[in-house]
């Protein structure tokens, strides 16, 4: 604990700082200060939102400036996100909600 805990490496293109993060069942999701948001955890249903299945956080080179953004659409961003058993949701700076996974919300 303390110190021996290292801090989520979002990268150097990730604005600072988090400003809301929410988890499902073995993933997570945060929001950075520009809206943008980056995912991670397990994802075999899609839930982290990238398109695929592939897991992230829990290999070398899969964190920080690897990570990418979740694409929310063309000029959107997210002002809350939340989780839950393999889905996750964003509301959108233009109040629309879009969600990912296997939508069992």
């Amino acid at each position: 604990m303390g110190d021996y805990i290292l801090a989520v490496n979002f990268g150097s293109g990730a604005a600072t700082p988090v400003v809301k993060i929410g988890t499902g069942w073995y993933h997570s999701g945060a929001i950075m200060s520009d809206g943008k948001l980056k995912c991670w955890g397990r994802n075999g249903q899609g839930q982290i939102g990238y398109g695929d299945t592939t897991h992230r956080g829990n290999s070398a080179n899969q964190m920080g400036n690897y990570l990418d953004f979740v694409n929310l659409g063309s000029g959107r961003t997210a002002v809350d996100v939340m989780g839950s058993h393999h889905s996750m949701c964003a509301i959108l700076d233009n109040f629309g909600i879009k969600c990912w996974g296997d939508n069992q919300v």
